[in-house]
């Protein structure tokens, strides 16, 4: 008998309940379809060619390796392959979910959905009126005393493969650029469960206990740097739980888990918010068209150096501090007046883990337009931000180097700093260095009577899914 395993964003072995219950079925036919629907961003590519590769050394090069439509393709290789079974695990974003539906009305054999990639299934959490939470901690209050009764990870049994003619070329999916500037995502090319455990452990044992006063410090190496490995599944949400929910210091992380946990929830239940407001009345929001703002906030070049390194780090890693996410995304919606799917698909395009679900809800966070938003008048000051962040200015030097002689007092504010101190740094504004493109306290000002003057409105369920 032989078993398919669908592989997703579950790029991994261990802790796998759709390779461990297919191993239960017999012989195994482990299969990946690159689908160009998905619509995957440049890092993300980079990070997926690289987590294939290592889930091909895992499974010794059984990994048949498909691009195209998994409605067309499935259907084929299960004639062919006279397949008893389908495995995969559960997908909540819109494309997934629908696809993984849409195969139970066309595949004539068993197909068995997992849940490897999340903590609860959205559905199984809602209110006594059965309608979903919309406010974060709530939620956090529903979820969290569950924790303690969650499943134990899945141990991998003995795997016997069936033979097969399908590709295993992952050179085939051309993901990487031509160009050679993914090179420099010498992080994220270190892909593959085993890096992702060792990071595990290496942060449980160095940074956790000091995670709820150092997360947000950007000048110190106090994050997991697990997003990314989340987001293919090279680890799994419950073995990160297994490993810390017995620490004495482990609650702000684990909130920040079931934070990403919320984003999945959300995207379910309300599927449009990849490209609308939740919140209606921010249609009516009057951003700025085709301002040319937007290309030198994505070079880096807007003349604050908190924004300008943390957009560096970006293009040059792949990655970004979250506490940078939240302060380079105020910036742009709310001083520069740009729409936040701009900000939202550029990330998109840039992060080695953009999950698709957490990119919407923290853009519409910030924006303001989203469930559980923060306050339209929450601004956050790039100066104020840096100095209380990055108070020596070190996450900035690392990034902007040719600020390095840069007095620490002047780094975040680096127009006010005297023509001496200028000079000696070798640094002419205008010149070396950007003056800010936009006046803060004007353009907060003027952020702040947009929103004012919107009416209020209240967030829209038009379209919230049902599960099938």
């Amino acid at each position: 008998m032989i078993n398919i395993i669908w592989f997703r964003n579950d790029l991994r072995l261990k802790d796998n309940p759709a390779i461990v219950k297919a191993a239960q079925k017999g012989r195994l036919l482990p299969l990946y379809i690159y689908d160009e629907q998905q619509k995957i961003g440049a890092a993300g590519r980079v990070a997926l060619h690289y987590a294939l590769n290592k889930l091909q050394e895992k499974l010794q090069g059984h990994l048949a390796i498909l691009k195209g439509d998994p409605l067309d393709l499935l259907p084929k290789i299960v004639q062919e392959y006279k397949s008893e079974s389908l495995h995969c695990n559960l997908c909540l974003d819109p494309l997934g979910y629908k696809q993984t539906q849409d195969l139970k009305q066309i595949l004539p054999i068993d197909i068995h959905i997992h849940n490897g990639s999340f903590l609860f299934k959205p559905w199984e959490i809602l209110k006594k009126e059965d309608a979903p939470y919309k406010i974060f901690t709530p939620f956090y209050k529903k979820v969290f005393p569950e924790l303690d009764w969650l499943r134990a990870s899945y141990e991998k049994t003995n795997l016997s493969f069936c033979a097969h003619n399908l590709s295993t070329a992952i050179e085939n999916l051309d993901l990487l650029p031509k160009e050679g500037w993914h090179d420099k995502l010498s992080v994220g090319l270190q892909r593959g469960e085993d890096k992702a455990l060792n990071l595990l452990d290496n942060f449980y044992h160095h940074h956790l206990s000091f995670y709820e006063q150092g997360r947000d410090r950007l000048d110190e190496e106090g994050t997991s740097l697990l997003s990314s490995y989340l987001h293919w599944g090279e680890i799994s949400p419950y073995q990160i739980m297994e490993k810390v929910k017995t620490h004495p210091h482990s609650q702000a992380f684990i909130r920040q888990l079931i934070w990403r946990e919320f984003a999945h929830y959300t995207l379910f239940h309300f599927p449009h918010m990849i490209t609308q407001n939740l919140r209606p009345v921010f249609d009516n929001y009057p951003w700025d068209e085709n301002s040319p703002l937007f290309s030198l906030w994505k070079k880096g070049q807007t003349g604050y150096p908190i924004i300008d390194a943390a957009m560096v780090e970006l293009y040059q890693t792949g990655l970004m501090h979250n506490r940078a996410r939240m302060i380079v995304a105020s910036f742009l919606i709310k001083n520069l007046n740009i729409h936040w799917r701009q900000g939202m698909d550029y990330f998109n395009d840039h992060l080695l883990d953009a999950n698709v679900a957490n990119n919407a809800m923290g853009w519409q966070w910030t924006a303001g337009s989203g469930i559980d938003a923060s306050p339209y008048f929450r601004v956050f000051n790039p100066i104020t931000q840096g100095k209380k962040f990055d108070p020596k200015g070190k996450y900035v030097k690392k990034y902007l180097p040719y600020l390095q002689d840069i007095p620490s007092r002047y780094i975040h504010n680096i127009w006010q700093a005297p023509k001496e101190v200028l000079h000696k740094a070798r640094i002419e504004m205008g010149k070396d260095y950007p003056y800010p493109v936009v006046d803060l306290t004007q353009s907060r000002q003027q952020a702040l009577t947009y929103f004012h003057h919107l009416s209020d409105g209240s967030l829209s369920i038009k379209g919230m899914r049902k599960p099938k």
